[in-house]
């Protein structure tokens, strides 16, 4: 008997540190089962196997898109695959970290760039007979013909380039400023433009019946289409013919002597006539946000921005999701709950929905106009999303069917905000200021006097009190939106962006400081003072007791006494998550990001919680908004090699900044954005031993 009591006690005591490291274990943020969909990037096929690049990595199917099996063994963590190519045994791909190849059905990548010095901006890779070409962001075509042992310079005078096409001895680069044409291998190269016109940017090129057809993109005017070529490249005349206007074309397929063509925005259109006229084919696709095009024997395959695959086997006329075992990389814009039910806006996903904590969702599209969603609200039993197109859509059946609610809205670049208090709601526009309906959306009025930037970011109201933030800076409103003044007052305006509250306190972020406010207040007051680092804080929210700081560093704050005392609370998280919105329900916090879709983390882990830190580099961005020009700041505790690149909203590179070896200390480089059109940006900034992603919005 006191043998057995012995063991009991062992056994207890075993089992109680065991629940105790289970709880280090699992002291984390986890993923929710998001909704499936990525963003594609490149498309591929080698036979039986067909190939896909996402921003999380590179998948293969071995069945026709039916089941995907991720092969990433030697990819660097920051994989986003720019470009797939094969050639006899090998698979090459690009990515950040620069071209590595593979041998087909043994997927271990090793780098394979020597002789390439701007190996992290290849864009295009392609195979014509012996020879791989790659294209750079930096103007550069490059050659290998030893199976990418060692690459050749070919040029570095040509526009950004973003395809190939071969037609004999003829290569064809499409660019950001035209076309080129060579018949030595890229020995000597011709820009052949008459009739494409100036800012153009080709994005694809394909061939039939001896026409060449060019897809472009005028970022600028926000239009574009495709060009046809009768002689081989000499002149261009634009095919528009039932396209519609703003037609953002991405890229051009050929099966069965048709023409597929598709649009970082409107869907997917076809032609039966060699581009003579042209017809939407999306039936069965609700995310119209199409990044590529690929033909497989008698099927076409299509990449989306945030949907994954599609497939069809009928020349288009029914598309089909074919997603299974790729992981999501959402990007979550907005997270809100009601009745203990999730709902997550979805940038070209539309609206995820879950009623049991995330493990499951469903997705409510029927209605909407376009998938790319900014804000959600409820009032009553009527649910309310503000569009990227600056329209409101309502659904009165739990967003089973949605109807437009947009009448007497200005339309400008987006929705950021709708919020609610009894009877009225007001809707937040970026671009075009703050409008009231009082009638469920039937009809909106603008209420902007005294708001002197129509950029709205954020918006809460309470009662008869609005608050908002701007481009420019804090605006309140005590008479229900009727008269604005400026609220500056205590605060330093650097970065800004959401605003939170509770009960009767309003609370806002700057710069890397948080600050509070009383509704009835004149000053801000600084609540971070014992927020640990100095980085640019991008998003907070507050509910009871709870506040949440996100910064462009990666890092989570969490503190639950108003700002006396902070905790770290990444563990779990991916490094550049990028959280863009948190909620809370069912006594668990929500995080939405831009690339990794939902987690959540139960709020009882957050009591008390001390993680570990590790000092690591800075960097800040002010102004941010910005017009033309803004400044990276960054701090270094060693000497080692800085890398700082700009993407657009697709995650498309533009440019880099820098990538040269800095000493320890404070450094400051300066991005002139005189060339681009307003919106959203990204940047990354790595380092040896940090990455670290943040957004930025520029507005002219």
């Amino acid at each position: 008997m006191k043998t057995n009591s012995k063991f009991r006690k062992l056994v207890s005591i075993f089992l109680i540190i065991i629940c105790l490291y289970s709880n280090r274990i699992y002291s984390q943020w986890q993923p929710t089962n998001n909704p499936s969909g990525a963003n594609i990037r490149s498309l591929h096929i080698n036979g039986s196997n067909i190939f896909i690049g996402t921003t999380h990595g590179i998948y293969v199917s071995i069945n026709n898109c039916n089941n995907w099996t991720a092969i990433n063994n030697g990819l660097p963590t920051d994989k986003a695959i720019f470009s797939i190519v094969t050639k006899n045994n090998y698979v090459f791909l690009s990515t950040w970290g620069g071209i590595f190849r593979s041998t087909l059905n043994n997927y271990n990548w090793i780098k394979k760039d020597n002789g390439i010095i701007d190996y992290w901006s290849i864009t295009c890779l392609a195979l014509n007979g012996n020879n791989i070409y790659a294209g750079t962001y930096n103007n550069e075509i490059y050659v290998s013909s030893d199976d990418g042992e060692n690459w050749n310079l070919i040029t570095d005078n040509i526009g950004n380039p973003n395809c190939f096409l071969f037609n004999g001895i003829d290569m064809y680069i499409g660019c950001d400023n035209g076309v080129y044409k060579s018949s030595d291998n890229g020995l000597t190269l011709s820009l052949m433009n008459t009739g494409i016109g100036v800012s153009n940017k080709i994005t694809d090129l394909a061939i039939l019946g001896g026409n060449i057809y060019a897809t472009y993109t005028n970022s600028s005017t926000i239009t574009g289409g495709v060009y046809m070529s009768t002689n081989y490249g000499l002149n261009w005349t634009t095919i528009n013919n039932g396209l519609p206007l703003n037609f953002m074309a991405s890229s051009i397929e050929v099966l069965n002597n048709q023409l597929y063509v598709s649009s970082y925005n409107m869907g997917l259109y076809k032609s039966v006539n060699n581009g003579t006229s042209w017809s939407a084919v999306n039936n069965g696709i609700y995310n119209l946000n199409i990044y590529t095009l690929m033909k497989n024997t008698n099927d076409i395959i299509a990449g989306t921005t945030g949907s994954g695959i599609y497939l069809t086997h009928n020349n288009g006329n029914l598309w089909t999701s074919s997603n299974n075992g790729i992981s999501s990389d959402l990007f979550v814009s907005t997270l809100a709950t009601k009745n203990n039910d999730i709902y997550a806006g979805l940038f070209s996903n539309g609206i995820g929905y879950s009623n049991d904590n995330g493990n499951t969702w469903s997705l409510l599209n029927t209605g909407l106009p376009n998938t790319i969603v900014w804000s959600i609200a409820f009032k009553d039993t009527t649910i309310f999303a503000g569009l990227h197109s600056s329209e409101v859509y309502k659904s009165s059946n739990n967003g089973g069917l949605w109807t437009d609610a947009s009448s007497g809205i200005t339309p400008a670049l987006r929705l950021h905000v709708i919020c609610v208090s009894d009877t009225v709601m007001y809707a937040g526009v970026y671009g075009s200021g703050v409008f009231k309906t009082t009638n469920n959306g039937q009809s909106w009025t603008a209420i902007n006097n005294g708001l002197t930037d129509l950029y709205i970011v954020s918006m809460f109201v309470k009662d008869s009190v609005l608050f908002a933030s701007t481009s420019n800076g804090f605006f309140r409103s005590t008479d229900y939106g009727n008269n604005w003044i400026t609220i500056n007052n205590g605060i330093f305006l650097s970065s800004f962006g959401s605003l939170t509250y509770t009960d009767t306190t309003a609370y806002a972020y700057s710069g890397h400081s948080v600050y509070s406010m009383p509704f009835n207040g004149n000053s801000w007051i600084n609540i971070s003072n014992s927020l640990p680092g100095s980085y640019n804080i991008t998003y907070i929210y507050k509910k009871a007791n709870h506040l949440f700081v996100y910064s462009d560093s990666a890092y989570v704050y969490y503190t639950s006494d108003n700002g006396l005392n902070w905790s770290q609370i990444n563990t779990g998280l991916p490094a550049e998550a990028n959280i863009s919105s948190i909620t809370i329900n069912n006594n668990y916090a929500f995080a939405g990001t831009s690339l990794y879709g939902v987690w959540r983390r139960p709020l009882s882990e957050f009591l008390g919680i001390k993680e570990n830190t590790r000092v690591r580099n800075e960097i800040k961005v002010y102004p941010n908004p910005f017009s033309n020009n803004t400044t990276f700041s960054f701090n270094l505790i060693k000497t080692q090699n800085v890398n700082l690149n700009i993407y657009d909203f697709s995650g498309r590179f533009l440019k880099q900044l820098v990538d040269q070896k800095f000493d320890i200390g404070e450094h400051s480089i300066n991005f002139n954005a005189f060339d681009l059109p307003s919106g959203i940006y990204f940047y990354t900034f790595k380092t040896d031993n940090d990455f670290c992603s943040g957004k930025l919005i520029s507005t002219k």
